[in-house]
């Protein structure tokens, strides 16, 4: 079986920074491809197609990169392990071991194939915890190291996903819980950063998306580690008719992400001293 995760690190950390991208996985483990949907194994429709590709400059900055290799409907590393909703406004939500994607299409061949108590268990223990530690272990490195830590959760979302309005969804989503999981300021710089666009890319925080649970588990500003979500609509860097990526749409967004990240980095540096 593959590691549940893959690691870019850089040569030296320069900002203590982590960007994670929980949804990017393709993949599925030996013994659980013949249980899905064909069409769903070969083209996993609520992934976040090539963000890891998008974030791929961040160990130029100093900044590591953790991405999932197996799909999210293997698992979803972003849910509450007790399969809680993140959100209670009624919304469709996929759950940590979905039966079904966005759309409503059933991801198993058949209800006698889907996941029983000891299954459940295994893909706990073999793909959600190593994932969810990892990101534990670089965090309390870098707090110890600098200070103050930052998960920054790189996620994308098809732009007429059924959560916006007049419907499409804004460009960019930055999500901290209305202030729960971040500092204040970094929230400010973030925001600052996306909207110097020039494409004029409509930039909101925490609407109609907070921060999902790794956000939410990981930020803890009191305790100086704090996390700040990006969700990004897909249509901004890549073909969503095909789900290629777009390196001419990426270059175009590409710079503001740095600036964002570098600036998020210098203030940090600042607040561990």
């Amino acid at each position: 079986m593959h590691q549940p995760f893959i690691l870019n690190k850089p040569v030296q950390i320069k900002y203590p920074i982590l960007v994670s991208c929980p949804h990017v996985g393709t993949h599925f483990p030996k013994g659980l491809t013949e249980k899905f949907q064909t069409g769903h194994v070969e083209a996993p429709e609520d992934t976040d197609w090539h963000v890891h590709q998008l974030y791929n400059f961040s160990t130029g900055l100093g900044i590591p990169l953790l991405r999932s290799y197996y799909s999210r409907y293997v698992l979803d590393l972003n849910r509450p392990k007790t399969e809680e909703k993140l959100y209670q406004d009624g919304r469709v939500e996929s759950g940590l071991f979905p039966t079904h994607t966005f759309s409503g299409k059933a991801l198993y061949k058949n209800e006698q194939q889907i996941i029983g108590p000891e299954d459940k268990k295994d893909r706990l223990h073999n793909f959600y915890f190593p994932y969810h530690q990892q990101i534990s272990k670089i965090l309390m490195e870098m707090k110890n190291e600098f200070g103050v830590a930052l998960l920054l959760e790189a996620h994308s979302i098809k732009s007429d996903a059924p959560f916006g309005e007049e419907g499409r969804l804004p460009h960019l989503i930055l999500g901290n819980q209305e202030g729960v999981t971040c500092n204040p300021s970094l929230m400010g710089i973030a925001k600052t950063a996306l909207e110097q666009n020039e494409l004029g890319f409509k930039v909101v925080a925490n609407h109609p998306f907070k921060g999902g649970f790794l956000t939410r588990k990981f930020g803890r500003p009191e305790a100086s580690i704090h996390a700040l979500q990006l969700e990004m609509c897909q249509d901004v860097y890549m073909n969503e008719s095909d789900n290629s990526y777009s390196r001419e749409k990426a270059q175009k967004i590409e710079g503001n992400l740095i600036l964002m990240l570098e600036n998020l980095g210098r203030k940090l540096l600042e607040l561990g001293e």
